[in-house]
């Protein structure tokens, strides 16, 4: 199925006047990458780099779980195909490295999902990496059950919308600031991060949200910044396989019109 919709994006892409493929100076994408690599941050310093089927993960061993992960959504894999697991496990890979599940028992915090498991519901496979503690964080139950959930919920809406969404997510921990721990010194994050990329009506457009590990009521519009803002928060450079120029412009603004129609 991935490799029919590389194939149609491919032949897409490379016909978009609004790329500038056709006759144009920019390229799609810069040499050496596909369309699964546009979801791929820089790798960060130190991080160990786990490549599942559903998403990439650049896991800190400093703090016990993902810097960021990675995956490019299609409307086909929203399509659930398998049910919920539930079955939390300790990858073993980063075995001494990851949570277990006696670090989560009476913390007062939920196992929170980077990669959604309602974004990895469309094999067995994907259903279960989904679980592994590598794409859990320290979620306060009034931020994973509230506007967390509602900002994975709109994500699912636009890549329903736009054919493809390409999402890095992740905790934001301020090491001066963040320094409580679960018991097997898993960081639990002051805040959690999105960055999405897509392209839509001709032309590539971002977006971000750096949310407070909070309950909030307000609207997740409110927390959206420019990439640029947030590559300046965490310290690492998002979508780095689109050309320097197109990368450059789409970063620098956050066009919130676009993204919510009901702000106009």
């Amino acid at each position: 199925m991935k490799y029919s919709l590389f194939l149609f994006l491919i032949l897409f892409l490379n016909s978009d006047p609004g790329l500038g493929i056709s006759g144009g100076s920019e390229k799609t994408l810069k040499p050496g990458h596909d369309l699964e690599c546009l979801a791929i941050p820089s790798y960060g310093n130190g991080l160990l780099i786990l490549n599942r089927k559903g998403f990439t993960v650049g896991f800190d061993t400093n703090h016990r779980q993902a810097f960021w992960v990675a995956y490019m959504l299609t409307p086909g894999e929203l399509v659930p195909l398998v049910k919920r697991s539930n079955s939390f496990y300790s990858d073993i890979d980063v075995k001494g490295w990851v949570a277990v599940d006696a670090d989560y028992k009476k913390s007062g915090y939920d196992r929170g999902h980077l990669a959604p498991a309602a974004d990895m519901s469309w094999s067995d496979s994907t259903m279960l990496e989904s679980f592994g503690y590598v794409n859990i964080s320290p979620q306060k139950p009034t931020f994973n059950r509230g506007i967390w959930k509602k900002l994975e919920e709109q994500v699912r809406a636009w890549t329903k919308a736009n054919d493809t969404l390409w999402i890095v997510t992740g905790p934001l921990i301020d090491r001066k600031v963040d320094t409580m721990r679960l018991r097997n010194k898993v960081t639990v994050p002051g805040r959690f991060y999105k960055a999405l990329l897509r392209h839509h009506r001709q032309r590539w457009q971002t977006i971000a949200f750096l949310m407070p590990n909070s309950g909030s009521k307000a609207n997740i519009w409110e927390y959206s910044i420019a990439v640029d803002e947030l590559e300046a928060a965490i310290g690492i450079d998002f979508f780095p396989a689109l050309p320097d120029s197109v990368e450059c412009r789409v970063e620098r603004v956050c066009e919130l019109k676009e993204w919510f129609k009901q702000l106009n």
